[in-house]
């Protein structure tokens, strides 16, 4: 339904009209009354220590957030708070605390105390033996993404580790929040303040305060029960962008076919809040929330609807692999220094590989758009050199410092944890299958481990490796460790066969066909192994293929292409002009590298070929089954 209006029935969990009149009088009892017209107890009820915030926005236009914070000091001298300097689920140092300014102490009675920054997100506030310290500081925030802050007028994205310092994460928290009259209403999965106060939320530790994103603005939302199950969705910026009546029944076959997987939805209620508009995509897990960023234009496509579906499918499919199911390291977080694992091909890589087949099993995409993507899937990794230097378990250490932060060279180093993790998911899966005759699936080993292993301590991957091994056998547990462990070249071929499919071959070369034809045939596989931009009216090189025919020729990155054999290039001219030639002419280049003329000669390779798979019309009927069996729906009911 496209409408701005409630859904009836809404749980007041998430949804606040921000232009409703307050709630009426309630004996709040000893919980914190955060007015601005009441004087501010302190921080401490009875014998329970609580850190409290509220968070204005009095200018959006600025795009600025005023956050006060009480803290108890425990009978501490000094109370030292605390910035996270990064987000679970986005593994990369961000410096939140770099937006942050204009940090003031105050005792209970408004006297100012002693602030010391001591440290790049810390700052030691001198409490003079006092029982309760107030925070006051403010947050630049106009950076639209999933990890950060952003607020204007129109839109609000609240993330909490961009906004909120600590003292104690282990203490519970509340909130409240003086929205802008333009927010026609807020959207989160933190707790509802018991006492009906608007816009008061709780959570029982730091963990939870900053893992519940806050949205506000003006929305469509749906409301769906799977399995018993509320889904909660909200969209900003949706009309025109995205079909809620089409989205509506198949969001709720991927929750149940991401249930179906695991034997349980291990969430009470599960929000998802979407922002539609010009800010760069991607998502974000959250315990029992998701934040999903897409292009307003693109869900209006068939394929970007189908992306949009993905992008779903994967923040939901956290909720229990990522979440819940984790790597030990994950969790309790250490939120100022970078959390290590290996096994974000597993997080990450596997989550990527069953949000296309939840999308294909719920029924938004057909089996000919699963080939489409997994060969194009399949063309990124074998069209990536980095497969043969970097490891899945380095790439995902490394995540830190590489994945985030790739540059010019990084297709020539590194590897994705996630595009060659699904590829790796979808390689394990056929052969569990074909280990065990049938038996056992990738779904097997997912539903096992979250049984053993999800909840507060997590798994290692020796522990993984074991569920395989129990599984399918030691042999499979060793291939596992070997595809991980080693860079090289992943070998699809057992898993396209078992599911009955092929690279589709290359067209026949007539008998028949002469030195002109072939050479005609030819033209347009001529390759540079270079990407060029345009920069300043210039045609640079922006990178250079390991290996390829412009690194051996001596080209680098940042050089000027100025003419093939003496002929002035231009953005558009480029690979036309390449068609003038075949793989193995040779060619002179001239460039111009920090103001100097420079000529290489440099002898052509041939393109990559495309990959494009296909069912193979030779495949035994029962890998032809088998490969409807596996995109087929695996509830037999969907609500």
């Amino acid at each position: 339904m496209k409408t701005g209006l409630p859904f009836p029935g809404v749980a007041l969990l998430f949804w606040a009209a921000c232009s409703s009149p307050p709630p009426p009088s309630v004996d709040a009892g000893p919980a914190l009354q955060l007015h601005p017209d009441h004087p501010l107890p302190g921080a401490e009820t009875g014998t329970t220590a609580v850190a409290r915030y509220r968070l204005k926005i009095p200018n959006p236009a600025a795009h600025r957030v005023e956050i006060d914070a009480w803290f108890p000091t425990q009978g501490q001298p000094d109370l030292v708070v605390w910035m996270a300097t990064w987000t679970p689920g986005s593994y990369l140092i961000r410096e939140f605390s770099r937006q942050v300014d204009r940090v003031e102490a105050r005792d209970r009675s408004g006297r100012p105390l002693a602030v010391e920054k001591i440290a790049k997100n810390r700052w030691r506030v001198a409490s003079a033996g006092q029982a309760v310290v107030h925070l006051t500081y403010g947050v630049y925030a106009r950076e639209s993404s999933v990890r950060t802050s952003f607020v204007d007028p129109d839109l609000g994205i609240l993330n909490g580790a961009s906004l909120f310092v600590t003292a104690d994460p282990s203490l519970p928290c509340e909130l409240a929040i003086d929205p802008p009259p333009s927010w026609a209403e807020l959207a989160t999965a933190l707790e509802p303040d018991p006492y009906g106060r608007q816009h008061h939320y709780g959570a029982d530790s730091f963990d939870a305060l900053i893992d519940a994103p806050i949205l506000g603005g003006v929305f469509f939302r749906q409301a769906l029960v799977v399995d018993g199950v509320p889904i909660h969705l909200a969209h900003h910026g949706a009309d025109g962008a995205l079909d809620l009546a089409r989205a509506e029944p198949l969001v709720a076959a991927i929750v149940g076919e991401a249930a179906a997987i695991f034997g349980t939805i291990p969430f009470k209620q599960h929000l998802s809040l979407s922002v539609f508009g010009e800010q760069p995509g991607g998502g974000l897990e959250h315990h029992n929330s998701a934040l999903l960023i897409a292009s307003r234009l693109g869900p209006r496509t068939e394929e970007g609807f189908r992306r949009w579906l993905a992008l779903y499918a994967h923040e939901i499919f956290h909720a229990w692999n990522g979440k819940r199911l984790r790597p030990v390291v994950l969790g309790p977080f250490d939120y100022e220094h970078e959390a290590y694992t290996e096994g974000l091909w597993f997080v990450e890589g596997f989550t990527s590989y069953y949000d296309e087949l939840l999308v294909a099993r719920a029924g938004g995409s057909s089996p000919s758009e699963v080939l489409k993507d997994l060969s194009t899937a399949i063309q990124q990794l074998e069209s990536t050199p980095g497969r043969l230097v970097q490891s899945l378990d380095e790439s995902s250490f490394d995540a830190w410092i590489k994945f985030y932060r790739p540059d010019e060279g990084s297709p020539n180093t590194t590897i994705s944890y996630y595009g060659k993790g699904a590829l790796l998911g979808f390689a394990l899966d056929a052969k569990l299958q074909e280990a065990t005759g049938g038996r056992q699936n990738l779904d097997a080993v997912m539903r096992l481990a979250f049984l053993r292993h999800s909840g507060p301590v997590g798994y290692t991957k020796a522990q993984l490796l074991q569920i395989v091994e129990e599984l399918a056998g030691v042999e499979v547990a060793k291939w596992l460790q070997a595809q991980t462990a080693a860079p090289g070249e992943l070998d699809l071929e057992p898993a396209l066969r078992w599911y009955g499919l092929r690279k589709k071959p290359k067209d026949p070369v007539p008998a028949s066909e002469t030195p002109g034809q072939v050479r005609e045939r030819l033209r347009k596989s001529s390759w540079l192994g270079l990407d060029t931009v345009l920069k300043n009216g210039r045609l640079e090189v922006a990178k250079v293929r390991r290996d390829g025919p412009a690194q051996r020729a001596g080209v680098l990155v940042e050089d000027e292409l100025l003419a093939v054999d003496g002929i002035r290039l231009t953005e558009a001219t480029l690979e036309l002009r390449l068609e003038l030639y075949v793989p193995g002419d040779e060619v002179e280049l001239l460039l111009s590298r920090r103001g100097r003329i420079e000529r290489v000669r440099a002898t052509l390779g041939e393109k990559p070929a495309p990959v494009t798979l296909e069912r193979d019309p030779e495949a035994p009927g029962a890998a032809k089954k088998r490969f409807d069996s596996w995109l087929a729906p695996r509830r037999l009911s969907r609500r």
